[in-house]
């Protein structure tokens, strides 16, 4: 409610303005700033500052034993904070068992004024029961190392220790190696090349007890490097990543401790484990020769000056793979397109992640079986479709199969593999392990025998039998699984809805140019969302009624009237996945009633709309903001942790943010054009076709995306950027910008 009242205090503000011009200047207030005391935990203190009249603000926390610092020290050495609102703040990494001296100083109308000093205390930590295990660390929460790495270890306590049960240690980083446990914990780090500091954690845990170490490490000093004339890397990781979509091609990642990365299509035809041999060059992948592709094959390095150099393709060069006491044995002797051709030369030790090799004389491809099917979930029950998932849990496997049907629910039928239609399943139906999809295997099958039973029983249980199905080229699925699954039945519900949400606005946005058909931003007091519908349902003040049938973004079109689809769905401030649903719209004049019914993996949501479409006299972009003009465009630099590149936009005023793209779509002096679709900061390093978004401002408040669309024309040296973002607040934002990158 305080947006639609500062609505209002806009539209009269002029008024106030004109009526007031006579009158005297008020005289400028003096700042005041208020402490107001939050929650204590053990080791943080949470409580609000709220700054009046001031043009800047600041706070400090600190142990009650030490002075009060002055006004002057606060706003110079405290903690900044907006001084134009109320700040929720936390102070973190205290100590248990404390109290603490809280104070805030604001400064405005030439003076600086301190708040009363408010006193919290941290938490007593509960004492271990006799029995039970306490695990403690002794040593310092924080250890520091000079760029050159070293050795480190940390000191702990361990009591009450239960047979059984180990100590463990592990690192979130890779520069962070050779943890070992003993009576302390004891570990290495790297030498950092980077001039950037970085930092890292090592979590010692002991069953369900676990502490925290912050591993900091200096940046290397600025130096002046000779040109790099080869390269030679030794490879510590190594991983299965895919299959390619070329040929037989496999795809294998390499790196090394100190940021070098190379990602290699292999030919082999048995798939992994990777086979050995000489792999040779070639410009594409042959089937049937034992070789790499070179056009594909990519190499990243850092460079004389301590930068990220991506994407070099290799030029010529062998990779020869061999097995040697159960581990692999990789070498590459390469050249690659870094100043003309450098050699590159690396080797690999080990096995790769999730994998293992197999000696002469065993079998590298055992078929696997999967039949202790013990859970059913409905995934989606899109119009036309109903997709379904199975788990073998002894085997982490999961078994997606999408069912071909014309009834909202699943008939009794034997389901054969084929093309759309009654008694089909999907060829594309797959088996997902590790990550893996393996899909429905079609070549050599009896298509007529072989298949799902499906049969359902009055009250709506099911019982499916699994005919010798095979996944990929090896991965047999047999037996069944029976019982009843939520949100799939043949009797449907009555006409009763009661809505766990109500929308409050249900506003016309108008059409989406990647074929979603015409949508609507629809939103409530706790959710927000996109609802798309083809464009002869839907339009700025109807919509046709009936039932829908949930379906994906790719399925809106006038040849499916009876679909819907979703994007942007954010419920409880926390993005949500849609696998299926049903939208019902009755109407009564221009008054719809709206009830729709949203299934996610997990939970079922009911959201109900009563009202006018539009209503709050916003058609044509709902709550979309005035067009905001960007006037500089500003490279930002690389993330080494998600890959991708930053850039930076800003009407140089209270309106800001940061726009990142894949590593191989910009660079630092380049951005490609085309059109873009939102996705979240860690995807964007991995898939083309998207941006995403960071650091917005928007007439100096803090926003956080979840959806949008940017279209990038470039001119020679001159950008164009055409984008509206949608804001997890429910509100969205249109953006311009035209000009050259800085």
């Amino acid at each position: 409610m305080k947006l639609k009242h500062l609505f209002y205090l806009l539209l009269v503000m002029p008024l106030l303005a004109t009526a007031c011009d006579d009158d005297p200047e008020e005289p400028k207030l003096d700042p005041v700033v208020t402490v107001t005391e939050g929650v204590a935990s053990l080791d943080k203190l949470t409580f609000s500052i709220e700054p009046k009249n001031a043009d800047s603000a600041a706070w400090v926390v600190y142990e009650s034993s030490e002075a009060e610092p002055t006004a002057d020290d606060i706003i110079k050495n405290g903690t900044a904070v907006n001084a134009k609102e109320v700040s929720e703040v936390e102070a973190t990494n205290l100590k248990a068992e404390t109290e603490y001296s809280i104070v805030a100083a604001a400064t405005g109308n030439g003076k600086v004024v301190k708040s009363a000093v408010i006193k919290m205390t941290t938490l007593t930590p509960e004492a271990p029961t006799p029995d039970e295990p306490a695990l403690n660390l002794k040593s310092d929460a924080t250890i520091e190392f000079g760029y050159e790495g070293g050795e480190g270890d940390i000191t702990y306590e361990l009591t009450n220790p239960v047979e059984g049960v180990e100590l463990e240690a592990k690192a979130n980083v890779n520069w962070i190696t050779n943890i070992s446990v003993e009576d302390v914990v004891v570990f290495k780090v790297a030498a950092n090349d980077s001039e950037d500091a970085r930092e890292g954690k090592v979590t010692v845990s002991y069953d369900k007890l676990s502490f925290d170490v912050t591993v900091k490490q200096a940046g290397k000093p600025k130096e002046e490097n000779k040109p790099i004339e080869k390269f030679d890397v030794t490879f510590t990781s190594a991983s299965y990543i895919q299959t390619s979509t070329y040929g037989d091609a496999e795809i294998y990642q390499f790196r090394s401790d100190d940021g070098f990365q190379a990602n290699i299509y292999f030919e082999i035809s048995n798939g992994t484990p990777l086979v050995p041999g000489v792999y040779t060059y070639s410009d594409l992948v042959a089937a049937g020769e034992q070789n790499y592709s070179a056009s594909d094959s990519r190499i990243t390095i850092i460079d004389e000056n301590g930068e990220k150099v991506s994407g070099l393709l290799i030029n010529g060069g062998n990779i020869t793979v061999a097995i040697e006491n159960n581990e692999y044995k990789v070498d590459f002797d390469l050249n690659i397109s870094y100043n003309t051709s450098t050699p590159f030369k690396a080797s690999f030790r080990g096995l790769f992640a999730n994998d293992t090799v197999w000696e002469e004389g065993q079998d590298p491809n055992p078929v696997p079986e999967f039949n202790n099917w013990d859970a059913a979930t409905l995934i989606s029950n899109a119009s036309g479709a109903i997709e379904i998932k199975f788990t073998d849990s002894s085997k982490a496997a999961e078994m997606h199969i999408s069912f071909y049907t014309n009834s909202s629910y699943l008939p009794a039928a034997t389901y054969k593999p084929g093309m759309p239609g009654e008694g089909y399943f999907a060829p594309g139906s797959y088996l997902l392990l590790d990550g893996e999809k393996y899909y429905y295997n079609l070549e050599g099958m009896n298509t007529t025998a072989n298949g799902v039973v499906v049969e359902l029983a009055a009250d709506n249980t099911y019982t499916f039998t699994f005919n010798d199905m095979t996944f990929g080229t090896d991965k047999l699925v047999k037996g069944g699984w029976s019982g009843q699954i939520d949100g799939l039945k043949k009797d449907e519900p009555g006409s009763d809805f009661t809505p766990d949400y109500t929308a409050t606005k249900w506003m016309w946005a108008g059409y989406s140019s990647i074929s979603w058909g015409n949508y609507y931003n629809v939103s409530g007091d706790n959710f927000s969302m996109q609802v798309h519908f083809c464009t002869s349902a839907a339009q700025e003040t109807t919509l046709a009624t009936g039932e829908y049938v949930w379906t994906s973004t790719t399925g809106i079109s006038d040849s499916y009237p009876e679909r819907f689809a979703l994007r942007s769905v954010n419920i409880d401030n926390t993005s949500v996945t849609i696998k299926g649903g049903t939208v019902s719209v009755a109407a009564d004049g221009d008054v719809y009633t709206i009830n729709m019914t949203l299934n996610s993996e997990s939970k079922t949501y009911k959201i109900q709309y009563i009202g006018k479409l539009n209503e709050d006299n916003t058609a044509g972009g709902g709550d979309t903001s005035d067009l905001i003009n960007l006037t500089s465009l500003s490279y930002a630099g690389y993330n080494t942790t998600y890959y991708f590149e930053t850039f930076h936009l800003t009407d140089g005023g209270n309106n800001s943010l940061d726009m990142c793209f894949n590593e191989y779509q910009a660079n630092q002096s380049k951005i490609y054009g085309g059109e873009y679709e939102w996705i979240t900061i860690s995807q964007v390093g991995y898939d083309y076709g998207y941006f995403a978004t960071n650091n917005i401002v928007v007439n100096g408040a803090s926003k956080k995306a979840q959806g949008g669309i940017l279209n990038i024309i470039v001119d020679t040296d001159k950008y164009t950027f055409d984008f509206t973002l949608e804001f997890t607040d429910g509100t969205s934002q249109k953006y311009k910008f035209s000009g050259a990158l800085n």
